[in-house]
């Protein structure tokens, strides 16, 4: 499957990891699942992890946009945070596009180009980033 979520319930986070292939039926399920848990944790706060994506021509802007959309009606997310991080200008475009479509706050979305950093944006200090990196590069249990 070109994506996992994990769930790391003492970080308050989800972490939705995107890799290769992705298509456009790809992402719409990917942040279908992302919302199914943002529904179970409100207050938790979102990592999109798209550093693996290589390949951006499977993606059409058509879809991103639809999966944007789909954001848009599925929205439960209060005053949690959403971080989408990149590899390339390529997918930060991708990223940039699926924000708009989805009408996303800019004061609780964020697109960065490593997971320090986004980590970082989400108010993480020391300790607590140093346990997120270690988690977030730990294989998600399967289901």
């Amino acid at each position: 499957m070109p994506f996992t979520l994990n769930v790391l319930d003492e970080l308050h986070l989800i972490v939705l990891r995107l890799t290769d292939p992705v298509v456009d039926a790809t992402v719409s399920e990917a942040v279908f699942k992302l919302h199914e848990c943002t529904t179970a944790a409100p207050d938790y706060d979102a990592l999109i992890d798209a550093l693996a994506i290589r390949d951006t021509r499977a993606i059409s802007s058509q879809g991103v946009l639809m999966a944007g959309r789909l954001d848009k009606l599925l929205r439960v997310r209060g005053p949690s945070r959403l971080v989408i991080v990149v590899n390339s200008q390529d997918v930060h475009g991708l990223g940039r596009m699926y924000l708009a479509a989805a009408e996303a706050d800019e004061e609780f979305v964020q697109i960065a180009y490593s997971l320090a950093d986004a980590l970082d944006w989400l108010g993480y200090d020391a300790e607590r980033k140093a346990t997120a990196l270690a988690r977030i590069a730990e294989r998600p249990p399967p289901g």
